[in-house]
Parts: C-alpha cells; sequence; structure tokens
C-alpha cells in the first residue's frame, strides 16, 4: 500500500539525518522512488548520491544505471553497468540490463554475449531467458531466415525454458505469445491455439488493457484455419483496444470484412 512505501521512505529519511555519509539509505529510498512512486528525478538524485558514497559499491552502481536507462540515457547507464561488472562480475541483472541497453544501440553482438553471460549466471530465470529469445528473434528475423529453419529452434529452446521456470508469471504472456506465432508458422494447430489461449489471459493479468495483441494474433490465426466465427470475435476484441496506427490494424479491419463476407454466405 502507498502509506507502507511512505512511511518506509519516511525511516530512510530518518537514517541519512543520522549518518549523511552512509550510502545505503539512499540507495534504498531511491529504489522505494523509482519501484514504488515513480520519481525518476527522485530516484536519479539519490543513486548519484550513493555511488558517490560507496564508488566500489556495484549495487549503487547498477541502481543508478536502472534510473538513467529508464529515463533514456541510454550512454550513462552503460557507463554505470559497465563500472557495475568491474566491481562484481557475478550479477546477472546487471549483465541482462545492460544487453537491453546495447540491444538498443544496435550492438547486437555485444548484447548477445551479456545475455549469454545472465543465462549462464543464472540458467533459471525466466524474464532473462525470454530477453534472450526476444534478442536472437530480432538477429533471426533481420536476417530474413524462414519460420521453419534449424535456427528457430535456438528462439523455441529459450521460451520452453522460460514459460516452464514460471508458468503462471503474468510477464510470461510474451514467451506464450511468442511460441503460439513459431507454432502457426510450422503448423502445430492445437499447441498455437492453447498459447494464445494462455497469452491472452496473462496478458490481461499483467495490464488490463495488454490482452487485445494476442486477440488480434489468434484472430489471424483462425483466420487462416477458415474459422470465421472465432476470427471475428478476436478481430472485434482487437479492434476496441488496439491503436489505429498499430502495424496489424488495417489488415485486421479487411480480414474482419472478410470474415463477415464468409458468415453470411453461409447463412
Amino acid at each position: 500500500p502507498a502509506r507502507t512505501w511512505d512511511a518506509a521512505e519516511a525511516d530512510c529519511e530518518k537514517a541519512i539525518s543520522l549518518d549523511k555519509r552512509c550510502y545505503y539509505p539512499y540507495m534504498v529510498r531511491g529504489q522505494i522512488r523509482l519501484l514504488h512512486k515513480n520519481d525518476k528525478i527522485g530516484a536519479g538524485s539519490d543513486f548519484g548520491i550513493a555511488v558517490s558514497h560507496a564508488p566500489r559499491i556495484a549495487e549503487c552502481f547498477y541502481w543508478r544505471g536502472r534510473v538513467l536507462q529508464e529515463t533514456n540515457d541510454k550512454e550513462g547507464a552503460m557507463r554505470a553497468y559497465d563500472r557495475a561488472v568491474l566491481l562484481d562480475d557475478k550479477n546477472p541483472r546487471v549483465y541482462a540490463n545492460r544487453g537491453t541497453v546495447r540491444r538498443q544501440l544496435k550492438n547486437l553482438d555485444g548484447a548477445y554475449k551479456d545475455l549469454e553471460k545472465a543465462v549462464n549466471l543464472d540458467p533459471k530465470n525466466s524474464k532473462i531467458l525470454l530477453q534472450r529469445a526476444r534478442l536472437i528473434w530480432v538477429q533471426l528475423k533481420t536476417d530474413k531466415i524462414p519460420y521453419h529453419a534449424q535456427q528457430w529452434s535456438r528462439v523455441l529452446n529459450d521460451l520452453r525454458d522460460a514459460i516452464a521456470n514460471a508458468p503462471e508469471d503474468p510477464e510470461m504472456h510474451g514467451a506464450y505469445g511468442r511460441r503460439a506465432f513459431l507454432y502457426r508458422r510450422r503448423d502445430k494447430r492445437l499447441e498455437a491455439e492453447a498459447d494464445y489461449e494462455r497469452a491472452i489471459e496473462l496478458g490481461a493479468k499483467a495490464t488490463p488493457d495488454l490482452a487485445w495483441n494476442w486477440h488480434g494474433q489468434r484472430g489471424l490465426f483462425y483466420f487462416d484455419e477458415k474459422r470465421w466465427e472465432d476470427a471475428k470475435a478476436d478481430f472485434l476484441a482487437y479492434q476496441k483496444k488496439a491503436p489505429s496506427t498499430h502495424q496489424l490494424y488495417e489488415n485486421i479491419r479487411r480480414k474482419l470484412d472478410l470474415c463477415r463476407q464468409e458468415i453470411d454466405k453461409r447463412e
């Protein structure tokens, strides 16, 4: 509850008043501000003070990198994560986050090396496995590798392991949805339909308005199967929430019209 975090922040301020040179209450207050109060400016200030008081504590630089990453200062985040790795090269979170920044900076090889290291350090971390799967996905799409090619097995393996380690985690909606897409491309219809169902269910739990994308994807699957009523229902669910600028919007609008035509023919 908000009042709990307010009380925790007040405790940090009391600790700071007792010893302004101690890094720890600044770091904790920064975490509270970043994660629970959406105060990125305040968090950035706290982490900046923490690293100045504790220049040999890797965790301070990790959190400094987090807030810089979330405020889109990619170069600053890279410097903070580099420093964190120098101080502690066994923290998978640092490698995973630095991999994300490197991907954003178009350094895909560096990003992959960081994610490989993160997975080796924490092989059961579903979020890191999903992150690596997404990166390999981007690389294979960029290289125009067909979906039936063996290289896509690397993506499927990471998605499988991510789901196996956290099958009920709402954040895994993307793992189910991406695996469904690949199953669909490989003519594994039953598996694709089951995964789309889970993606919609978990996406709605992760963010109430998030499931619309998976409704659209499942609708396209049903359309290919000539299941016109099912496709129509998913396309309508998609249209209720999807922005008109979304890349699938026009395609789905056209296919919804075709579904209605096919349903009218049958009637």
